[in-house]
Parts: C-alpha cells; sequence; structure tokens
C-alpha cells in the first residue's frame, strides 16, 4: 500500500509542473543595439564606408573635370581618344563602386553572424538562469497567448556580463 502511495504522490508531483512553460520573447533590434562591441563594430564599418566613399570621390574628380573639358574643336582621333579614356575612366570607377559596396555588405554580413551567435548563446544561459523553457525573437512569433517580453531582463543580463 505504501508503495502505491509514494508511486501516486509521485506521478501527481511530477505532472503539477507539466504544462506550465515558461515561454518568453525578445527584441533582437534592442539587444543587438545594447551590444557594445556591436557598436564598435558599427562604428567600424561606417569608417569604411567613409574611406571608401572617399577613395570613390578622388576617381569620379578627374573623370567629371575631363568630361567637362571636352571641346567641340577636337579631331576625330582625339575625340576617340577622349572617349576610350572616359571609358575607361567609368569602368574603373564603377568596378571600384562594386568592389567598396561588397566589401561593406560582407563586413556587415559577419557582424550579423557573430552577433547571432553571440546572443544565441547569452540567450541560452539567460534562459537556464531564469527557468525559461522557450525564447525567442519577437518577430518569430505571430501570436503567442502567455509569452513573456523579456527585453529588458536579457539587455540587463548581457550588461552585467560584460
Amino acid at each position: 500500500m505504501k508503495l502505491i502511495v509514494i508511486i501516486a504522490s509521485f506521478i501527481l508531483i511530477s505532472n503539477a509542473n507539466y504544462g506550465q512553460e515558461n515561454l518568453g520573447f525578445f527584441d533582437y533590434e534592442k539587444v543587438q543595439q545594447s551590444l557594445p562591441y556591436y557598436i564598435k563594430h558599427m562604428e567600424k564599418i561606417d569608417l569604411l564606408k567613409t574611406k571608401l566613399n572617399d577613395s570613390l570621390l578622388n576617381l569620379v574628380k578627374p573623370f567629371t573635370k575631363r568630361v567637362s573639358t571636352i571641346c567641340i574643336n577636337y579631331t576625330a582621333t582625339k575625340l576617340e581618344s577622349e572617349q576610350n579614356f572616359l571609358l575607361k575612366q567609368q569602368e574603373k570607377i564603377e568596378n571600384f563602386r562594386t568592389f567598396a559596396l561588397d566589401s561593406v555588405q560582407l563586413e556587415k554580413n559577419k557582424l550579423e553572424h557573430l552577433t547571432k551567435e553571440r546572443i544565441s548563446l547569452l540567450a541560452k544561459d539567460f534562459c537556464k538562469l531564469n527557468g525559461i523553457s522557450f525564447l525567442s525573437k519577437k518577430t518569430d512569433f505571430l501570436y503567442c497567448k502567455n509569452c513573456q517580453d523579456y527585453t529588458a531582463e536579457f539587455i540587463k543580463y548581457i550588461s552585467l556580463k560584460n
């Protein structure tokens, strides 16, 4: 009889917490903006953009000067020579512009990948520490009845971890 009581009480106690899940979400952008390394790397990307833009402007200046000084009195060979030069300059400018855009996008992609990994690791630790069974980005849910917003707590946890 004692064995039946012990088994029944064990089943009741183990099922008492069943269905009581602690679900939550966080605002990814706010969490992302709270990461010091993310802010630092975004500043580096902005600096890269500025440097590449300045370099592009330096390529464009001679091109615009040359275009504005084309004279109507040029001979056919001189005009053809100028056109060839301008086409080469235009191609050089376009190649540099493409390179610059690709470089900036590559840096942004690297930062986004590292940020996702970092937030994911921090979220796992945060969930374990706070007994949260499921935590996701706010944008991943269409509707969640009993979900809590853990954005502020998660940001505070991250600031304490750093």
